[in-house]
């Protein structure tokens, strides 16, 4: 995998989610694909300090990241201006139901 196009939303994070709601999971060391991501976003997320479900590292983070990575970038986000799913803090609400916390 070429750096480029991680993210749950247009990239190798969505695929990997799509494979194991299908059943159909692969074999991977996600903890690779999070530092690509890493990379790949460090200088384009709108937002650079906080987290993104669907363009950043939540979404990598939800398939099989650190956990108290993820629990730290969720929490980050609590003060985000953006309400919206894709850059704003909504979307690291969901992916805070996903986990199945209840309080940060």
């Amino acid at each position: 995998m070429s750096d480029g196009g991680t993210t749950l939303y247009f990239g190798a994070a969505g695929v990997f989610w799509a494979l194991r709601y299908l059943g159909q999971g692969l074999e991977f060391d996600f903890s690779t694909l999070a530092e690509r991501n890493a990379r790949e976003f460090a200088s384009f997320r709108a937002y650079p300090n906080h987290a993104s479900l669907l363009m950043g590292d939540i979404g990598v983070l939800l398939l099989g990241g650190d956990r108290e990575r993820l629990k730290q970038r969720i929490a980050n986000n609590l003060d985000l201006p953006p309400k919206e799913l894709m850059w704003g803090m909504p979307g690291t609400m969901l992916a805070a139901l996903f986990t199945g916390e209840t309080a940060l």
